[in-house]
């Protein structure tokens, strides 16, 4: 057990991140302040956090990481990263246009998610908000169908 520095509760442990040069290994805030922390930070500190990252792009670190992260994702999810390159292709070259949000009709920002990759430029047009937040309903009702009952099957 150890108090969280921030919000002064007792928490276990696991409710810290590690931190090698804390004498207990584990940092001051808990995973929940440190989460909070954060956010006020960018939010106050954003336009110079931008500014920043913007920078390092443009150097030859930023472009070789930006490279290294790109093959990475290509080699996870081959099947994912063709569909997306091949609606970019038919986007840029005039094949497809970009449709309203079929969810909230915002024009902004609109992207095109796949329900099938094996049918890349066969989307749905969601706004970005939207998009994350179809994503994030799969994620949550996968992790339920995975949740054991108290008869031992899934949901």
């Amino acid at each position: 057990m150890k108090r969280c520095g921030s919000c002064g509760e007792e928490k276990e442990l696991s409710d810290f991140h590690d931190d090698k040069k804390a004498a207990d290994g584990r940092q001051f805030r808990c995973k929940d302040c440190k989460r909070e922390y954060c956010k006020e930070h960018y939010a106050k500190h954003s336009k110079r956090i931008k500014e920043q990252v913007g920078m390092y792009q443009q150097t030859d670190a930023g472009k070789a990481s930006r490279k290294r992260c790109a093959e990475t994702y290509r080699r996870s999810c081959p099947q994912k990263a063709a569909a997306q390159n091949k609606l970019n292709r038919a986007v840029a070259g005039g094949v497809i246009t970009r449709q309203p949000c079929a969810v909230c009709g915002s024009a902004d920002s609109v992207q095109g998610h796949h329900p099938d990759y094996t049918k890349p430029l066969d989307v749905v047009w969601l706004c970005r908000s939207c998009h994350f937040s179809h994503h994030q309903n799969l994620r949550q009702s996968a992790y339920i169908s995975e949740t054991p009952t108290t008869t031992g099957e899934s949901i």
